[in-house]
């Protein structure tokens, strides 16, 4: 594997255990919270779950095509434009 993608995939790993951590953070706050403060909660941890989603997609579809031509540059790219969807880009 090429030294700057074994950096880039290290890197959404990264990302990906963030993610994770940050859902069940949210989760445990919807629990213990009521109110306007539970459902901010439970959407976040909702919209994690959707990144964290997205990402392991983006990582099998990188080990499936570890023998084809094609360039992880664009996976990575698509990566970026999922996020701007949501922020409204």
């Amino acid at each position: 594997m090429q030294p700057k993608k074994k950096k880039m995939e290290e890197i959404i790993w990264i990302a990906l255990r963030m993610f994770e951590e940050r859902k069940n953070f949210l989760t445990t706050v919807a629990h213990e919270q009521k109110g306007a403060t539970s459902r901010l909660a439970a959407e976040r941890a909702r919209l994690s779950q959707v990144y964290i989603d997205r990402i392991k997609a983006i990582l099998l579809v990188d080990d499936k095509a570890t023998t084809s031509k094609r360039s992880t540059s664009i996976r990575y790219s698509q990566l970026y434009c999922f996020s701007c969807k949501h922020l409204g880009s």
